[in-house]
């Protein structure tokens, strides 16, 4: 039997099928404890994508050949596709939007199309930034950030008259307004990455409609989900979180696997 496993800039994660898919992710378990149970369930070939890589004994490792970001992107877009589809919302046209230590951006169509530039303010600044002010994890970013308000200046802030409006809910600066607590900063890094990543939605969309977002960040943190739902609905895209959209690299590994 063979499974798809990420091994990615801070995580790994694993699918396999037993019966159906199985998803396990060292943002929940340990790295031998997953590896126990897939040998466990009877895996003995790895395909393997992500650009780290691991010492593994006991499996029969697989790799891609050709150019790994290539390589993983395709993959990432086919896995996503499959989640989708068993979320039940098959798409065949959409703008994925994958929000990891960073976050990239790929067309997908009849084609998969990587978009040339990603963005820096995501998964891995939120968490940097957050631990810097004394967060555990993402778990206690989203609960900090869920008791507060995101302190960011707005232009209804200094224009009244636009309250109500989308104009009003554009950011002037991020962390712009006075008298910020702890919490709202928490609350203001979350919007901030939601933010800069709707912007690139806006600009690099082109005709593409659906906006299929996924990742480990969106999974662990409910305030950052719906940020990104609101914002992609007020600039006219239709937002879609298939579950488990994480393992979208690892879930197409694995169905290169058959």
């Amino acid at each position: 039997m063979k499974a798809g496993v990420d091994f990615g800039t801070t995580l790994v994660k694993a699918v396999w099928n037993n019966r159906d898919y199985r998803f396990a992710s060292t943002a929940d378990y340990g790295f031998d404890e997953i590896m126990a149970e897939m040998k466990a369930d009877g895996i003995r070939q790895i395909n393997a994508a992500g650009i780290n890589t691991a010492e593994l004994q006991g499996f029969e490792i697989h790799r891609k050949q050709g150019d790994i970001i290539e390589n993983e992107i395709k993959m990432q877009a086919n896995g996503a596709r499959e989640l989708l589809r068993v979320s039940g919302s098959p798409l065949e046209k959409f703008l994925l939007v994958s929000i990891g230590t960073g976050t990239s951006y790929t067309f997908v169509d009849k084609t998969i199309e990587k978009c040339p530039f990603g963005n820096s303010i995501s998964g891995g600044f939120m968490l940097g930034l957050g631990k810097l002010l004394g967060a555990k994890d993402c778990k206690d970013i989203e609960t900090r950030a869920m008791s507060a308000e995101a302190m960011d200046l707005k232009i209804k802030d200094i224009a009244p008259e636009k309250a109500g409006t989308f104009e009003g809910e554009l950011v002037i600066a991020s962390f712009g307004k006075k008298n910020i607590t702890l919490n709202d900063a928490f609350a203001s890094i979350v919007h901030t990455v939601a933010v800069a990543t709707v912007r690139d939605v806006a600009l690099i969309g082109r005709d593409f409609n659906n906006v299929a977002y996924i990742g480990t960040p969106i999974g662990k943190n409910k305030v950052l989900k719906n940020y990104l739902e609101a914002y992609t609905m007020a600039i006219g895209r239709k937002p879609y979180f298939p579950e488990k959209g994480e393992y979208s690299l690892a879930l197409g590994a694995f169905l290169e696997a058959e």
